[in-house]
């Protein structure tokens, strides 16, 4: 089985993640994007760090997985594209933006409008099971 975690480098997020890679042994697809310069790969392999989770197997289980907020084609490469439409049977979203200064137009983007697009998303993988949304 595997889970497609969507927003995982906010705090939910983050709990989340560390909740399944120590009690599941599911392969995690951790969708994120580019923040700060650096590259979804890397923010991944940083918060994998700072949860203690640097062990091989742990590593070996996540796949950060790149997308772009201003272009919902979800900006994925084909093989990743793939890779979940074929193995993904649990979509946890926990994409959310909480900051005031963000501006109303973007925070209903983030909060509804992508909520709905990853459900239809969801909805092309074969083995979609549960989708489960948190806000």
């Amino acid at each position: 089985m595997s889970v497609l975690l969507v927003g995982c480098t906010g705090f939910l997020g983050q709990a989340l993640l560390y909740q399944l890679l120590t009690r599941t042994p599911h392969k995690l697809f951790l969708v994120c994007r580019r923040k700060y310069g650096l590259p979804p790969r890397r923010r991944v392999a940083l918060i994998m760090k700072k949860l203690g989770l640097e062990n091989l197997t742990q590593r070996v289980r996540a796949i950060p997985i790149k997308y772009d907020t201003e272009s919902f084609d979800l900006a994925m490469n084909p093989h990743h594209q793939h890779m979940i439409r074929n193995e993904a049977s649990i979509l946890i979203n926990a994409l959310a933006d909480t900051r005031v200064s963000t501006g109303i137009k973007r925070a209903i983007e983030t909060n509804t409008s992508f909520a709905l697009q990853w459900l239809q998303f969801f909805k092309s993988c074969l083995d979609a099971k549960k989708y489960i949304y948190i806000s």
